[in-house]
Formats: C-alpha cells, sequence, structure tokens
C-alpha cells in the first residue's frame, strides 16, 4: 500500500456512493416495509394512493427524529472524538467508523432480502453518528497538509462527498433493491480492508497516546470527559480568534441545509417539478461544485488570498438564491446551476481557517476540530428547521429572500475578521 492519499479517496469516494445508495433505496424499502412487504406506491395510483402516502409519511416522520437525534450526538460527542484523536491518532477512528457502516450495510442487505427489520438499518445509523465521517476524514487530512494547502484538500473532500448529482441518475437505472443491498456489501468490504489494512497511522499517534488517556475512553471520570467538551465548545465561541470565524461557520452551515431542505419542495411548488426534470439542475450544479471545488479554488485562492475565496462563496450564493426566487421558467435554473458551483467554496475554505488557528494549540487541534463539527451540527438543526418554517409562510420564494439577507450579513461579518487570520 503507498503513504495515504489514494487510501484515503478511494475510501471517501466508495463511502459516499454507498451513503448514496442507502438513502436513495430507503424510501422504497421503507415503504414495503411498513405495507406487510408490499410496495404500495408501485403500479396503480403510485405514490398518490393512500397506502403509499400513509406509509411514506410514517417513514418521514421517523426519519426527521432520527434526524434531529443524529445532529444531537454529533453536538455531544464531536468535542469527545477529537480529543481521542489527539491522543490516539485517527486510524482507530476511521478502523470504528468503517466497521460500524459496514454493519449497517449487512442490515441493509437483510431488508433488501426481506430478512430483516428497518428499524436495524435506522438504529446502526444512529451508532454512525458518533463517528462521523466528516470529521474523521478532516482530522486525517489536518494530520498531513501544510496550513496553505489546507483549503484545496478540504474542497477536494467537499467535491468527494458531493456526488449525488452523478451517482443518483445511474442508480435509478441500474439498480435493484437485491442489487443495491449487494453493491453496498461489496463497497463496504473494500471500505473496510483498504481502512484496516492499507491505511497508514498517525504521524502522531506514537507520541501522544502515551501521554494521558483519552477523556471519552472508558475508566476515565465523568467530569473529566464532560469538561473535555465544554472547554472545546466554550473555547470556540469566547476565544478572539475563533468568535467571527465560528459564526460564520454557523451561518454557512446553516444556509446550505436549510436550502437542501426547501429546494426540491420549492421546485415542485413554483414549477411543478418532479425528480426527474429536476435531475439536469441537479446534475448541472453537481459539476459545478466540482470545477469550483477541484479546479478554481487554488488559482482564485493564490490570486484573491482565503479571505477572498469565502468572500466570493458568499457573493455567490446571493446570486444564486436571486436566481432561484426570479427565474421565470425552469430553463433558466440551468443557468443558475452553472453559476452556484462557487457558493461551495465557503465550507472547504473556513473550515480551513478554524484548522490553521487551531494547529497553535498544541495537543487540542483534535479536541478543536470536534467542537467545531459540533457547532456545525447545530445549522443542521437550525437550517431545515427555519428554511421550511418560511417556506410554509405563505409566500413560497421567502426562505431565498432570507438567505439573500444571511448572504450580505455573512460577507459584512468575514470584513470584519482581521485578515492575518487568514
Amino acid at each position: 500500500c503507498s503513504p495515504g492519499w489514494p487510501q484515503l479517496w478511494s475510501i471517501v469516494v466508495m463511502d459516499t456512493v454507498n451513503v448514496i445508495i442507502v438513502t436513495l433505496s430507503l424510501p422504497d424499502m421503507a415503504a414495503a416495509f411498513f405495507n406487510g412487504g408490499v410496495d404500495p406506491c408501485a403500479g396503480g395510483a403510485g405514490r398518490d394512493a393512500p397506502a403509499c402516502q400513509e406509509a411514506l409519511g410514517k417513514f418521514a416522520n421517523l426519519m426527521t427524529l432520527l434526524g434531529l437525534v443524529s445532529a444531537l450526538l454529533n453536538f455531544g460527542f464531536g468535542p469527545l472524538i477529537g480529543a481521542a484523536a489527539d491522543r490516539l491518532g485517527t486510524k482507530p477512528l476511521f478502523v470504528a467508523s468503517t466497521l460500524a457502516k459496514f454493519v449497517t450495510g449487512l442490515f441493509f442487505a437483510g431488508l433488501a432480502l426481506g430478512h430483516m427489520s428497518i428499524y436495524y438499518v435506522l438504529i446502526s445509523t444512529e451508532v454512525i453518528s458518533l463517528l462521523p465521517a466528516k470529521l474523521t476524514y478532516g482530522l486525517w487530512i489536518v494530520e498531513r497538509t501544510p496550513p496553505e494547502h489546507r483549503s484545496v484538500t478540504f474542497a477536494r473532500l467537499g467535491a468527494a462527498t458531493a456526488l449525488e448529482g452523478i451517482v443518483a441518475p445511474l442508480l435509478a437505472v441500474l439498480l435493484t433493491p437485491k442489487s443495491a443491498a449487494m453493491v453496498v456489501l461489496a463497497l463496504g468490504c473494500a471500505v473496510l480492508v483498504t481502512a484496516v489494512v492499507c491505511l497508514p497511522g498517525s504521524p502522531s499517534a506514537g507520541a501522544t497516546a502515551s501521554v494521558r488517556p483519552p477523556a471519552c475512553l472508558p475508566g476515565v471520570p465523568r467530569q473529566q470527559r464532560i469538561g473535555q467538551q465544554l472547554r472545546g465548545l466554550l473555547k470556540l465561541f469566547a476565544h478572539p480568534k475563533y468568535r467571527l470565524v465560528v459564526l460564520l461557520s454557523l451561518i454557512g452551515g446553516a444556509l446550505e441545509a436549510g436550502f437542501a431542505s426547501i429546494w426540491f419542495l420549492y421546485l415542485k411548488e413554483k414549477f411543478g417539478m418532479t425528480l426527474q426534470t429536476m435531475a439536469p439542475i441537479l446534475s448541472l450544479t453537481t459539476l459545478s461544485n466540482l470545477v469550483a471545488q477541484i479546479w478554481l479554488i487554488k488559482p482564485l485562492q493564490r490570486r484573491f488570498g482565503l479571505k477572498g475565496v469565502i468572500s466570493m462563496a458568499f457573493l455567490s450564493g446571493i446570486v444564486t438564491c436571486t436566481g432561484y426566487l426570479l427565474a421565470p421558467t425552469p430553463g433558466a435554473l440551468l443557468l443558475v446551476a452553472v453559476l452556484s458551483g462557487l457558493g461551495g467554496l465557503a465550507d472547504p475554505g473556513i473550515t480551513a481557517v478554524i484548522t490553521n488557528l487551531a494547529s497553535a494549540d498544541e495537543g487540542e487541534l483534535g479536541m478543536t476540530l470536534g467542537a467545531a463539527f459540533s457547532v456545525g451540527s447545530i445549522s443542521s438543526i437550525v437550517g431545515p428547521l427555519l428554511f421550511r418554517a418560511l417556506f410554509a409562510g405563505g409566500f413560497p420564494g421567502l426562505p431565498f429572500v432570507f438567505a439573500i439577507a444571511t448572504d450580505v450579513l455573512a460577507v459584512f461579518v468575514l470584513s470584519r475578521v482581521p485578515s492575518n487570520l487568514f
């Protein structure tokens, strides 16, 4: 096995494809599960059938509850997982995370073959929330990347974990539930073997593991575990060098999660679009993000600096939301999708700033990044709740008006962040 980067990117891509397959397949499997094993949405009245709507309604309510639980688990355990990485390195976290996902794949295959309850799959996904992939990948990248290259690497990570627009259309044509289960199992095995056998250990793991026991492991007093968690969170909100950057992270995360939560509903409400007619817009948006995150971020950062790149991302958000608000036809949204890619540079840029600042805190890099991930989980709760409430307020475009105003606020906050922090 080679030094590590090929293994990381292969794990990221295979894991992302697995997540997409499970996410897209579960609604149909859930409809059959809640209807005695027969899919009520197939044939006849399709998704307009009362039995189909009832089954999907149960699944949607269950997913809403589990999504909230998952976000709370992310919030509570982020600093503790990060503190463990400071002392043990990231490979043990990788192995534990991939093992948990492989077990989820087994449950998913059992559900697809009709031999297992959907609740096993859903509960196992909550266990995975204790070791979130984004945090694990981020810690691994920070260990091996100099500060000036982190924004580019995080952008590539964002591109590798945003493949829905490419993978989803292929899945709709090529995979049945049983074949999807086989693909998930095969990719899960490949990811597990790559993480256990080929992925190198942390450069600093041996040097730090013997200093003191990680505060999240059994045998460590509960007060110390809570203190570790609170110290990481308070540090982000109280320390002058973190406050404004964390606020930008909250704004950006809430906007991204909120936009995703009402995107389909808005297009269906305004233009009567279906999943099939939305596919070109989704694919173009994904390709635009890939171009920005893989090829554009490096020259843009060289020309305008990291602060300039983040500013462009929020300005791009203003253009994108204005386009969705004012577009007269679905065809106009294709142009908006092409221009939307720069908006995806905010998250890797802000993440790079936080990691660079945290690198100066001796022995607490993982804890600080874990706390930053916990803050991000707040955005994943607040954003969708706020955007859905605005969408239900009578004017479907209201969430986009709010997003435009919030992007303007973000640009103002960014202007107040000292340039020496970038």
